[in-house]
């Protein structure tokens, strides 16, 4: 029910079932008439495009208990129902505008969704069969208020990763880094630093750790093609050239790796900045090389959605807008007419989004990368 007002005139010939109107008679007749309908609250019950003008001042409440009301004496009108007479409704403290209502169409939504998408999420509402304007929410409400947060809860668990490599941030061993956010990015997925090759120079080249990256690079390349090579400038490199050797070699390798693995830091984390009021990530390392993100990134864009998880998604924002319409009509006084039955939505809601959110939530679907493995 549209808890919008609309005021009646005497020779109105169009009425939207589901509107509540009030009878103003004061216009036409002069002086006001001073019939029992004056000033009173009625609901539409059933839609009325009729040719013939109804005259509200002949009307006559048939059944003060019921609000059945009549333009011709005995005959109950099967459209129209009183909710308020005039005196009932000046004796409410707050001041009501009859020309109040809610949710209008003022704004645009940030939701970008296409319209067929947007009715396969309220057929369980009852639309196309019940118009959108019948609910008690719009587009854009809907749109705003029930999808954005249902889409926001689908990101969280299937962010949109887009890598960055940040060139022109190298992470010096032991120094902070800060990183601005890209626009739609609220996290990352993790970030880590690319250590160093021979062909870089200044703290790059006198980090401690940057000693076995070198002697990796350089493996083979050097004279006479052994395990240890000559450097520029100076000796082998301590290490086995014989080429027999490789066991011993390959464990000399798995015990210096080892070692860096146990040492290594690298640590980061997301900061508001309090003067810009821009978002960072923030870290420090202690190896010296590029610093690589996978940036976690979120979408107003329903077409952003990954195809396999939109029907997940379109349950799930189902399940919000049925809780949603079903406790705004909880709040409803049960002897108002044409109140429907919302326990049957919020039953439904919890069993939609119970699947759901149990299905994200399953370990099963986080990816697992393991060491070592193809």
């Amino acid at each position: 029910m549209n808890l919008g007002g609309a005021t009646i005139l005497p020779y109105s010939r169009t009425y939207i079932k589901d509107m509540v109107y009030r009878v103003d008679l004061s216009v036409p007749l002069e002086p006001p008439s001073t019939s029992a309908m004056q000033g009173s609250l009625v609901l539409c019950e059933a839609s009325l495009y009729n040719s013939n003008p109804l005259n509200w001042s002949t009307a006559v409440i048939e059944d003060d208990e019921q609000g059945y009301v009549s333009f011709v004496s005995g005959i109950v009108s099967p459209h129209f129902r009183l909710l308020l007479t005039q005196a009932e409704l000046d004796a409410i403290a707050v001041p009501q505008d009859p020309t109040f209502v809610p949710y209008s169409e003022t704004e645009t939504s940030t939701i970008i969704i296409p319209d067929d998408e947007f009715e396969r999420i309220l057929v369980e509402v009852g639309v196309p069969f019940i118009l959108l304007e019948e609910l008690e929410f719009s587009r854009n409400k809907i749109c705003d208020d029930i999808i954005a947060p249902a889409m926001q809860e689908y990101f969280k668990f299937f962010p949109i990763v887009r890598r960055e490599s940040v060139y022109n941030t190298i992470a010096q061993a032991g120094q902070v880094f800060k990183v601005p956010l890209p626009q739609g990015a609220y996290g990352a997925v993790r970030a880590f630093v690319n250590q160093g090759t021979t062909g870089e120079s200044g703290a790059a080249a006198g980090n401690p750790m940057h000693f076995f990256a070198s002697e990796i690079a350089w493996w083979g390349g050097g004279s006479n093609n052994n395990w240890s090579p000559i450097r520029y400038g100076s000796g082998r490199s301590p290490g086995y050239s014989n080429l027999q050797g490789f066991g011993t070699l390959a464990l000399d390798r798995a015990a210096r790796q080892g070692i860096l693995n146990y040492a290594t830091r690298c640590e980061v984390h997301i900061e508001r900045d309090p003067a810009t009021g821009m978002k960072n990530l923030v870290g420090y390392a202690n190896r010296t090389g590029t610093l690589e993100i996978y940036w976690a990134c979120a979408s107003n864009d329903w077409s952003d959605v990954e195809y396999a998880r939109q029907p997940e998604l379109r349950r799930l924002a189902t399940a919000r807008t049925l809780r949603a319409l079903g406790m705004l009509r909880g709040q409803v006084k049960s002897d108002i007419p044409g109140a429907l039955n919302y326990e049957m939505f919020l039953t439904r809601a919890k069993e939609l989004e119970d699947e759901v959110m149990n299905f994200w939530k399953d370990p099963a679907l986080r990816a697992v990368a393991l060491r070592g493995s193809l």
